[in-house]
């Protein structure tokens, strides 16, 4: 028995159109090491893969590990500090 399958239209529009009115995404670095000295910002272009060249937004010591915050403008990282380790969180200016 041979079946035959129907494409739906209205979802073939909705994943094309998610590509047509895809935006650019901030993307966020933390850096470590002994060099390590700040968190970068690039762009990335759903449209066509690009990443910009990262620029350093935040002068801090080794933040390794990074997290936005829902819902505001917050970027928070774990950095090195001399008595150890701490949480900073910063505003995402936008």
């Amino acid at each position: 028995m041979i079946r035959s399958f129907k494409i739906i239209p209205i979802s073939l529009f909705i994943g094309l159109s998610s590509l047509l009115f895809a935006e650019k995404l901030d993307v966020f670095f933390g850096t470590v090491g002994k060099k390590a000295n700040g968190i970068y910002q690039a762009t990335f272009d759903q449209n066509t893969g690009h990443l910009s060249e990262p620029k350093r937004i935040v002068d801090t010591r080794s933040p390794g590990f990074l997290a936005t915050h829902p819902s505001l403008p917050i970027i928070y990282a774990v950095a090195r500090t001399s008595d150890g380790g701490i949480v900073q969180a910063f505003r995402i200016r936008q």
